[in-house]
Protein backbone atom coordinates (compact mmCIF):
# COMPACT_ATOMS: atom_id res chain seq x y z
CA UNK A 1 0.00 0.00 0.00
CA UNK A 2 1.54 3.64 -0.77
CA UNK A 3 1.43 5.85 1.92
CA UNK A 4 -1.03 9.21 1.25
CA UNK A 5 1.03 11.99 -0.90
CA UNK A 6 0.86 14.41 2.20
CA UNK A 7 2.95 12.25 4.18
CA UNK A 8 5.86 13.00 1.71
CA UNK A 9 5.69 16.71 3.10
CA UNK A 10 6.31 15.35 6.57
CA UNK A 11 8.98 13.30 6.05
CA UNK A 12 12.52 14.58 7.15
CA UNK A 13 16.04 13.30 7.86
CA UNK A 14 18.62 14.83 9.85
CA UNK A 15 21.91 14.21 11.50
CA UNK A 16 25.70 14.08 10.62
CA UNK A 17 27.54 12.03 8.03
CA UNK A 18 31.10 11.99 6.46
CA UNK A 19 30.61 14.71 4.53
CA UNK A 20 29.70 17.14 7.00
CA UNK A 21 31.34 15.92 9.93
CA UNK A 22 34.89 14.80 11.40
CA UNK A 23 35.09 10.93 12.26
CA UNK A 24 35.28 12.25 16.00
CA UNK A 25 32.45 13.70 16.34
CA UNK A 26 30.53 11.01 14.13
CA UNK A 27 31.85 8.66 16.64
CA UNK A 28 31.05 10.73 19.69
CA UNK A 29 27.13 10.52 18.34
CA UNK A 30 27.45 7.32 17.73
CA UNK A 31 24.25 5.44 19.53
CA UNK A 32 24.97 2.13 20.97
CA UNK A 33 21.68 -0.50 20.39
CA UNK A 34 20.96 -0.30 24.43
CA UNK A 35 20.40 3.20 24.18
CA UNK A 36 18.78 3.72 21.33
CA UNK A 37 15.08 3.19 23.03
CA UNK A 38 15.64 6.04 25.37
CA UNK A 39 17.09 8.36 22.44
CA UNK A 40 13.45 7.09 20.54
CA UNK A 41 11.58 8.13 23.30
CA UNK A 42 13.41 11.46 22.70
CA UNK A 43 12.33 11.83 19.66
CA UNK A 44 8.80 11.21 20.12
CA UNK A 45 8.22 14.08 23.15
CA UNK A 46 10.56 16.33 20.82
CA UNK A 47 7.52 15.88 17.75
CA UNK A 48 8.30 12.77 15.83
CA UNK A 49 5.84 10.76 14.68
CA UNK A 50 8.04 7.83 13.54
CA UNK A 51 11.55 7.38 13.24
CA UNK A 52 14.38 5.47 12.32
CA UNK A 53 17.82 5.96 13.48
CA UNK A 54 20.70 5.00 11.50
CA UNK A 55 24.32 5.08 13.53
CA UNK A 56 27.11 3.69 11.32
CA UNK A 57 30.85 4.80 10.67
CA UNK A 58 29.71 7.02 8.35
CA UNK A 59 27.10 8.65 9.41
CA UNK A 60 24.00 9.47 12.14
CA UNK A 61 21.27 10.34 11.22
CA UNK A 62 17.71 10.70 11.68
CA UNK A 63 14.72 9.55 9.48
CA UNK A 64 11.29 10.05 10.15
CA UNK A 65 7.75 11.81 9.49
CA UNK A 66 6.90 15.19 11.72
CA UNK A 67 3.04 15.30 12.94
CA UNK A 68 2.82 18.66 10.40
CA UNK A 69 4.76 19.51 7.11
CA UNK A 70 5.65 22.75 9.39
CA UNK A 71 6.51 20.78 12.73
CA UNK A 72 10.10 19.22 11.95
CA UNK A 73 11.35 18.05 15.69
CA UNK A 74 14.30 19.25 17.15
CA UNK A 75 16.59 16.12 16.33
CA UNK A 76 19.91 17.71 16.67
CA UNK A 77 19.13 18.29 20.38
CA UNK A 78 18.01 14.82 21.13
CA UNK A 79 21.38 13.37 19.65
CA UNK A 80 23.04 16.06 21.42
CA UNK A 81 21.76 15.29 25.02
CA UNK A 82 22.24 10.92 23.79
CA UNK A 83 26.00 11.79 23.36
CA UNK A 84 26.57 14.63 26.38
CA UNK A 85 27.30 16.87 23.87
CA UNK A 86 26.11 20.61 23.17
CA UNK A 87 23.25 20.90 20.57
CA UNK A 88 25.15 23.85 19.47
CA UNK A 89 27.82 21.90 18.51
CA UNK A 90 25.65 20.17 15.81
CA UNK A 91 24.91 22.78 14.34
CA UNK A 92 27.35 23.74 11.98
CA UNK A 93 27.68 19.97 10.77
CA UNK A 94 24.30 18.76 10.67
CA UNK A 95 22.55 17.57 7.29
CA UNK A 96 18.89 18.33 6.88
CA UNK A 97 16.36 17.57 4.16
CA UNK A 98 12.80 17.89 3.62
CA UNK A 99 10.69 15.70 1.63
CA UNK A 100 11.33 14.69 -2.00
CA UNK A 101 15.01 15.26 -1.02
CA UNK A 102 15.24 13.58 2.00
CA UNK A 103 13.23 10.80 -0.09
CA UNK A 104 15.93 11.03 -2.34
CA UNK A 105 18.86 11.09 0.17
CA UNK A 106 17.49 7.98 2.31
CA UNK A 107 17.20 5.70 -1.20
CA UNK A 108 20.77 6.67 -1.73
CA UNK A 109 21.62 5.64 1.04
CA UNK A 110 20.39 2.67 1.12
CA UNK A 111 21.18 1.57 -1.99
CA UNK A 112 24.81 2.79 -0.54
CA UNK A 113 26.04 5.92 -3.22
CA UNK A 114 26.20 8.05 -0.41
CA UNK A 115 28.60 6.14 1.42
CA UNK A 116 32.51 6.77 1.49
CA UNK A 117 33.41 3.44 -0.32
CA UNK A 118 30.33 3.71 -2.75
CA UNK A 119 28.52 0.37 -3.65
CA UNK A 120 29.61 -0.97 -0.22
CA UNK A 121 27.27 -4.25 0.20
CA UNK A 122 26.68 -4.05 4.45
CA UNK A 123 25.48 -0.72 4.21
CA UNK A 124 21.78 -2.18 2.71
CA UNK A 125 21.99 -4.73 6.04
CA UNK A 126 22.64 -1.71 8.47
CA UNK A 127 19.74 0.57 6.99
CA UNK A 128 17.09 -3.56 7.76
CA UNK A 129 18.75 -3.99 10.93
CA UNK A 130 18.77 -0.17 12.06
CA UNK A 131 14.56 -0.75 10.87
CA UNK A 132 14.05 -4.01 12.70
CA UNK A 133 15.11 -2.21 16.29
CA UNK A 134 12.96 0.79 15.49
CA UNK A 135 9.90 -1.41 14.65
CA UNK A 136 11.22 -3.78 18.22
CA UNK A 137 11.14 0.18 20.07
CA UNK A 138 7.74 1.04 18.52
CA UNK A 139 8.99 4.02 16.52
CA UNK A 140 8.37 3.03 13.66
CA UNK A 141 4.90 2.77 11.96
CA UNK A 142 3.20 1.66 8.72
CA UNK A 143 3.88 4.96 6.69
CA UNK A 144 8.11 4.65 7.24
CA UNK A 145 7.83 1.46 6.79
CA UNK A 146 6.71 1.93 2.99
CA UNK A 147 9.00 4.71 2.72
CA UNK A 148 11.55 2.30 3.54
CA UNK A 149 10.56 -0.30 1.35
CA UNK A 150 10.32 1.79 -1.39
CA UNK A 151 14.54 2.36 -0.43
CA UNK A 152 14.93 -1.52 -0.28
CA UNK A 153 13.55 -1.89 -3.81
CA UNK A 154 15.51 0.63 -5.31
CA UNK A 155 18.52 -0.17 -3.79
CA UNK A 156 17.83 -3.97 -4.90
CA UNK A 157 17.51 -2.37 -8.58
CA UNK A 158 20.59 -1.02 -8.21
CA UNK A 159 22.37 -3.88 -7.08
CA UNK A 160 20.97 -6.38 -9.95
CA UNK A 161 21.26 -3.76 -12.76
CA UNK A 162 24.36 -1.80 -12.36
CA UNK A 163 28.07 -3.14 -11.54
CA UNK A 164 28.49 -0.79 -8.90
CA UNK A 165 29.15 -3.23 -6.01
CA UNK A 166 31.32 -5.57 -8.56
CA UNK A 167 34.72 -4.15 -8.12
CA UNK A 168 37.05 -4.66 -5.25
CA UNK A 169 37.83 -1.36 -3.20
CA UNK A 170 40.35 -2.04 -0.86
CA UNK A 171 43.32 -4.23 -0.59
CA UNK A 172 41.68 -6.75 1.19
CA UNK A 173 38.83 -6.82 -1.14
CA UNK A 174 40.62 -7.09 -3.76
CA UNK A 175 42.63 -10.25 -2.40
CA UNK A 176 39.25 -11.95 -1.74
CA UNK A 177 38.33 -11.21 -5.40
CA UNK A 178 41.46 -12.88 -6.71
CA UNK A 179 41.08 -15.86 -4.50
CA UNK A 180 37.17 -16.26 -5.51
CA UNK A 181 38.21 -16.45 -9.20
CA UNK A 182 41.20 -18.84 -8.69
CA UNK A 183 39.24 -20.99 -6.05
CA UNK A 184 35.44 -20.51 -5.82
CA UNK A 185 34.11 -21.04 -2.69
CA UNK A 186 36.65 -20.43 -0.19
CA UNK A 187 34.57 -22.41 2.75
CA UNK A 188 36.81 -25.82 2.09
CA UNK A 189 40.41 -24.31 1.51
CA UNK A 190 43.00 -23.30 3.63
CA UNK A 191 45.33 -20.04 4.35
CA UNK A 192 48.66 -19.68 5.65
CA UNK A 193 50.09 -16.68 7.24
CA UNK A 194 53.85 -16.69 7.34
CA UNK A 195 55.46 -13.84 9.10
CA UNK A 196 53.24 -11.06 11.54
CA UNK A 197 52.81 -7.88 9.74
CA UNK A 198 49.83 -5.89 10.30
CA UNK A 199 48.71 -5.96 6.84
CA UNK A 200 49.33 -9.74 6.89
CA UNK A 201 46.91 -9.92 9.88
CA UNK A 202 44.14 -7.44 8.64
CA UNK A 203 44.06 -9.81 5.06
CA UNK A 204 43.94 -13.33 7.21
CA UNK A 205 41.00 -11.57 9.41
CA UNK A 206 39.27 -10.63 6.24
CA UNK A 207 39.75 -14.30 4.61
CA UNK A 208 38.48 -15.80 8.11
CA UNK A 209 35.19 -13.60 7.73
CA UNK A 210 34.67 -14.69 4.38
CA UNK A 211 34.34 -18.19 5.60
CA UNK A 212 37.66 -19.72 4.92
CA UNK A 213 37.80 -23.15 6.34
CA UNK A 214 41.29 -23.79 7.79
CA UNK A 215 43.97 -20.94 8.85
CA UNK A 216 47.55 -21.47 9.71
CA UNK A 217 50.04 -18.74 11.00
CA UNK A 218 53.73 -19.65 10.59
CA UNK A 219 55.96 -17.49 12.39
CA UNK A 220 60.36 -18.42 13.32
CA UNK A 221 59.20 -18.40 17.14
CA UNK A 222 56.56 -20.71 17.75
CA UNK A 223 55.37 -19.16 20.60
CA UNK A 224 54.37 -15.75 18.57
CA UNK A 225 52.84 -17.86 16.24
CA UNK A 226 50.25 -19.64 18.72
CA UNK A 227 49.40 -16.07 20.33
CA UNK A 228 48.27 -14.94 17.11
CA UNK A 229 46.93 -18.21 16.19
CA UNK A 230 44.58 -18.91 19.24
CA UNK A 231 42.20 -16.06 18.98
CA UNK A 232 42.10 -16.70 14.73
CA UNK A 233 41.29 -20.66 15.98
CA UNK A 234 44.36 -21.16 13.77
CA UNK A 235 47.44 -23.85 14.10
CA UNK A 236 50.59 -22.77 14.72
CA UNK A 237 53.56 -23.68 12.82
CA UNK A 238 57.01 -23.06 13.16
CA UNK A 239 59.79 -22.32 10.64
CA UNK A 240 60.74 -25.99 10.50
CA UNK A 241 56.83 -26.99 9.60
CA UNK A 242 57.30 -24.64 6.13
CA UNK A 243 57.08 -27.61 3.82
CA UNK A 244 54.27 -29.26 5.04
CA UNK A 245 52.35 -25.84 5.59
CA UNK A 246 52.81 -24.82 2.12
CA UNK A 247 51.57 -28.01 0.68
CA UNK A 248 48.33 -27.71 2.44
CA UNK A 249 47.93 -24.25 1.83
CA UNK A 250 45.54 -22.45 -1.41
CA UNK A 251 46.31 -19.17 -0.24
CA UNK A 252 49.56 -17.80 1.29
CA UNK A 253 49.74 -14.52 3.06
CA UNK A 254 53.54 -13.84 3.47
CA UNK A 255 53.82 -10.70 5.44
CA UNK A 256 57.59 -11.26 6.78
CA UNK A 257 59.68 -8.24 5.31
CA UNK A 258 63.06 -9.82 6.80
CA UNK A 259 65.18 -8.91 3.90
CA UNK A 260 65.74 -12.72 2.83
CA UNK A 261 63.18 -14.87 0.96
CA UNK A 262 61.50 -16.98 2.84
CA UNK A 263 60.25 -19.09 -0.43
CA UNK A 264 62.76 -19.78 -2.80
CA UNK A 265 61.61 -20.74 -6.16
CA UNK A 266 62.87 -24.38 -5.86
CA UNK A 267 61.44 -25.02 -2.59
CA UNK A 268 58.37 -23.85 -4.08
CA UNK A 269 58.72 -25.72 -7.24
CA UNK A 270 58.86 -28.98 -5.09
CA UNK A 271 55.80 -28.00 -3.05
CA UNK A 272 53.62 -27.83 -6.19
CA UNK A 273 54.79 -31.44 -7.33
CA UNK A 274 53.85 -32.38 -3.72
CA UNK A 275 50.34 -30.66 -4.50
CA UNK A 276 49.40 -32.41 -7.83
CA UNK A 277 48.25 -29.81 -9.71
CA UNK A 278 46.51 -28.41 -7.15
CA UNK A 279 47.12 -23.98 -7.87
CA UNK A 280 48.38 -21.66 -4.70
CA UNK A 281 47.67 -18.33 -4.10
CA UNK A 282 50.65 -16.89 -3.34
CA UNK A 283 49.50 -13.12 -1.88
CA UNK A 284 52.78 -11.20 -1.06
CA UNK A 285 52.54 -7.82 1.26
CA UNK A 286 56.16 -7.67 2.64
CA UNK A 287 58.26 -4.91 1.85
CA UNK A 288 60.94 -6.12 0.99
CA UNK A 289 59.24 -8.91 -0.47
CA UNK A 290 59.34 -12.59 0.46
CA UNK A 291 59.19 -14.67 -2.25
CA UNK A 292 62.59 -15.62 -4.05
CA UNK A 293 63.02 -14.53 -7.55
CA UNK A 294 61.23 -16.51 -10.36
CA UNK A 295 58.88 -17.98 -8.32
CA UNK A 296 55.77 -16.21 -10.04
CA UNK A 297 56.80 -17.67 -13.30
CA UNK A 298 55.99 -21.49 -12.10
CA UNK A 299 52.98 -23.34 -13.32
CA UNK A 300 50.05 -23.32 -10.46
CA UNK A 301 51.63 -20.44 -8.61
CA UNK A 302 49.72 -17.51 -8.63
CA UNK A 303 51.53 -14.20 -7.56
CA UNK A 304 50.34 -10.92 -6.35
CA UNK A 305 52.33 -8.53 -4.20
CA UNK A 306 51.31 -5.18 -3.02
CA UNK A 307 51.46 -3.21 -6.02
CA UNK A 308 49.59 -5.70 -7.63
CA UNK A 309 46.93 -5.48 -4.75
CA UNK A 310 46.89 -1.41 -5.11
CA UNK A 311 45.91 -1.42 -8.49
CA UNK A 312 43.20 -3.90 -8.10
CA UNK A 313 41.72 -1.51 -5.88
CA UNK A 314 42.17 1.81 -7.66
CA UNK A 315 40.99 0.32 -10.85
CA UNK A 316 38.04 -1.36 -8.29
CA UNK A 317 37.39 2.14 -7.08
CA UNK A 318 37.36 3.92 -10.69
CA UNK A 319 35.14 1.03 -12.01
CA UNK A 320 32.62 1.87 -9.02
CA UNK A 321 32.41 6.06 -9.78
CA UNK A 322 31.70 5.19 -13.52
CA UNK A 323 28.85 2.33 -12.28
CA UNK A 324 27.62 4.63 -9.99
CA UNK A 325 26.30 7.16 -12.97
CA UNK A 326 23.89 3.83 -14.00
CA UNK A 327 22.87 3.54 -10.26
CA UNK A 328 21.76 7.23 -9.94
CA UNK A 329 19.74 6.87 -12.81
CA UNK A 330 18.16 3.75 -11.61
CA UNK A 331 17.42 5.50 -8.39
CA UNK A 332 15.97 8.70 -10.83
CA UNK A 333 13.47 6.32 -11.94
CA UNK A 334 12.55 4.52 -8.99
CA UNK A 335 11.92 7.96 -7.19
CA UNK A 336 10.00 8.67 -9.89
CA UNK A 337 7.80 5.78 -9.83
CA UNK A 338 7.61 6.46 -6.35
CA UNK A 339 6.29 9.99 -6.66
CA UNK A 340 3.73 8.96 -9.47
CA UNK A 341 2.29 6.53 -7.02
CA UNK A 342 1.92 8.78 -4.65
CA UNK A 343 0.00 11.47 -6.65
CA UNK A 344 -2.02 8.67 -7.99
CA UNK A 345 -3.40 7.49 -4.83
CA UNK A 346 -4.16 11.61 -4.07
CA UNK A 347 -6.47 11.12 -6.87
CA UNK A 348 -8.32 7.27 -5.50
CA UNK A 349 -11.26 9.31 -3.95
CA UNK A 350 -12.28 11.40 -6.85
CA UNK A 351 -12.06 7.97 -8.54
CA UNK A 352 -14.00 5.93 -6.07
CA UNK A 353 -17.05 8.88 -5.97
CA UNK A 354 -17.14 8.83 -9.75
CA UNK A 355 -17.48 5.20 -9.65
CA UNK A 356 -19.78 5.18 -6.75
CA UNK A 357 -22.19 7.36 -8.88
CA UNK A 358 -22.20 5.74 -11.84
CA UNK A 359 -23.04 2.21 -10.37
CA UNK A 360 -25.60 4.00 -8.07
CA UNK A 361 -27.38 5.32 -12.00
CA UNK A 362 -26.67 1.67 -12.90
CA UNK A 363 -28.59 0.25 -9.87
CA UNK A 364 -31.40 3.05 -10.50
CA UNK A 365 -32.02 1.95 -13.89
CA UNK A 366 -32.26 -1.83 -13.63
CA UNK A 367 -34.53 -1.94 -10.73
CA UNK A 368 -37.38 -0.84 -13.75
CA UNK A 369 -37.95 -3.67 -14.90
CA UNK A 370 -39.94 -1.86 -17.78
CA UNK A 371 -37.09 -1.00 -19.31
CA UNK A 372 -35.11 -3.57 -22.31
CA UNK A 373 -31.34 -2.86 -23.11
CA UNK A 374 -31.29 -0.61 -25.70
CA UNK A 375 -33.40 1.88 -23.04
CA UNK A 376 -31.72 0.73 -20.29
CA UNK A 377 -28.58 1.71 -21.86
CA UNK A 378 -29.24 4.93 -23.80
CA UNK A 379 -31.18 5.91 -20.14
CA UNK A 380 -27.97 5.31 -18.51
CA UNK A 381 -25.79 7.49 -21.07
CA UNK A 382 -28.34 9.75 -20.58
CA UNK A 383 -27.69 10.56 -17.40
CA UNK A 384 -24.07 9.82 -17.08
CA UNK A 385 -23.99 12.37 -19.54
CA UNK A 386 -26.43 14.90 -18.06
CA UNK A 387 -23.73 17.01 -15.90
CA UNK A 388 -21.07 16.79 -17.79
CA UNK A 389 -23.01 18.65 -20.36
CA UNK A 390 -25.29 21.25 -18.26
CA UNK A 391 -21.21 21.98 -17.26
CA UNK A 392 -19.76 22.84 -20.99
CA UNK A 393 -23.53 24.96 -21.49
CA UNK A 394 -23.04 27.00 -18.42
CA UNK A 395 -18.93 27.44 -19.23
CA UNK A 396 -20.17 28.44 -22.58
CA UNK A 397 -19.83 32.31 -22.13
CA UNK A 398 -16.21 32.30 -20.88
CA UNK A 399 -14.20 31.37 -23.38
CA UNK A 400 -11.03 30.02 -21.35
CA UNK A 401 -13.22 28.28 -18.97
CA UNK A 402 -14.84 26.41 -21.81
CA UNK A 403 -11.71 25.39 -23.39
CA UNK A 404 -10.08 24.12 -20.29
CA UNK A 405 -13.28 22.18 -19.25
CA UNK A 406 -13.41 20.73 -23.12
CA UNK A 407 -10.03 19.76 -23.02
CA UNK A 408 -10.34 17.85 -19.33
CA UNK A 409 -13.38 16.37 -20.91
CA UNK A 410 -11.61 15.09 -23.80
CA UNK A 411 -9.15 13.05 -21.97
CA UNK A 412 -11.03 11.69 -19.64
CA UNK A 413 -14.07 10.68 -22.13
CA UNK A 414 -12.26 10.33 -25.62
CA UNK A 415 -9.66 8.19 -26.67
CA UNK A 416 -6.40 9.52 -27.73
CA UNK A 417 -6.20 10.51 -31.60
CA UNK A 418 -4.17 7.77 -33.37
CA UNK A 419 -0.45 8.46 -34.08
CA UNK A 420 0.19 9.48 -37.66
CA UNK A 421 2.71 6.96 -39.26
CA UNK A 422 6.00 7.85 -40.77
CA UNK A 423 4.45 8.34 -44.54
CA UNK A 424 1.15 10.00 -43.78
CA UNK A 425 3.29 12.64 -41.28
CA UNK A 426 5.47 13.56 -44.22
CA UNK A 427 2.79 14.11 -46.86
CA UNK A 428 0.57 16.17 -44.20
CA UNK A 429 3.80 18.29 -44.27
CA UNK A 430 5.11 18.48 -47.76
CA UNK A 431 1.34 18.85 -49.41
CA UNK A 432 -0.48 21.98 -49.61
CA UNK A 433 -3.89 22.14 -48.40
Amino acid sequence: MIPARDSLDRFFSIGVTFRTAPSGLRDCLSVAEAAEEALYDGLRRAGAAEALLLSTCDRVEVFGLAHGAQAVPPVLPALAGSAGLEPGLLETHALEHRGLEALRHLFAVAAALDSQVVGEPQVLGQVKAAHARARRCGACGSLLDRYLAAAYQAAKRVRSESRVGEAPVSLAAAALKVARTLHGDLERRALLLIGLGELGELLTDHFRAAGLARIGVLHTSLSRAKAVALPLQAQAWSAADLDAALEGADVVVLSRGSGEPVIARERMAQVLRRRRGRPVLLLDVALPRDLGPGVERLDDAFVYDLTDLERLAADGQASREGASLHAWRILGEELAGFQQRLAERGAAPGVSALRAHAEALRQEILADEALDAPAATALLLQRLLHAPSRALRQAAAEPADLAALEAAMRRLFLPPAPPLDDDESLRSFREPR
